[in-house]
């Protein structure tokens, strides 16, 4: 029986690593997405480039 109980709270403890790193990749994920257009849209800014390529980025 206990061996039993062990064996859940190492299953449940798994499976909340699991979401719990799942999360973290996909606030990773998002973060990415909100800073690549900036980072690039400033840096196109500064150089001054045609709008033509800040509309291509934005797609």
């Amino acid at each position: 029986m206990q061996v039993e109980n062990e064996l859940r709270v190492a299953e449940a403890n798994a499976r909340k690593l699991i979401v719990q790193a799942e999360a973290e990749s996909r606030a990773n994920q998002l973060r990415q997405q909100s800073l690549t257009p900036c980072s690039s849209n400033s840096s196109l800014l500064r150089n001054g480039t045609e709008e033509r390529r800040f509309t291509e980025i934005r797609r």
